[in-house]
């Protein structure tokens, strides 16, 4: 069973909630124009929090069904894999094992922390493509 969530940046999130009519949410993911790109110090903010949770840059990949260029992150750990994708509209975790979604879960949902001292607080809308089918509060 394979996993798979995604980090946008909050406008991206905004975004979608400004589109009129609201689309069908996986609709409006799918478009790339409706993705806001992050800005350098998001991306930079990215890369340090995969480097310290110990996902390390492993090769640029195009992302399955598009010409989206990303830069992929493993972390392999305890015989677990989770692979991040890194785009210049997203992040994108996912990992073939079950046991391997905690971890990709709980990394993703670090990106919307409400910790004040936190460079991620504020900056990052998580979208939980698996169990909530939704935006993450």
């Amino acid at each position: 069973m394979s996993y798979s969530i995604a980090v946008y940046s909050r406008a991206t999130r905004a975004a979608y909630k400004e589109a009129v009519p609201v689309e069908d949410v996986y609709e409006f993911l799918e478009k790339e124009a409706n993705l806001v790109p992050f800005t350098p110090e998001q991306i930079r903010v990215i890369q340090d929090h995969l480097e310290e949770r110990k996902y390390y840059p492993y090769k640029k990949v195009k992302l399955l069904g598009s010409n989206v260029m990303a830069e992929q992150f493993i972390h392999a750990q305890e015989g677990l894999e989770v692979r991040a994708n890194l785009t210049a509209k997203a992040l994108y975790f996912s990992c073939a094992n079950g046991e391997a979604s905690f971890e990709a879960s709980m990394t993703a949902s670090e990106f919307e922390t409400s910790l004040k001292r936190s460079p991620l607080r504020g900056h990052f809308a998580v979208f939980d493509t698996e169990n909530l089918k939704s935006w993450r509060k």
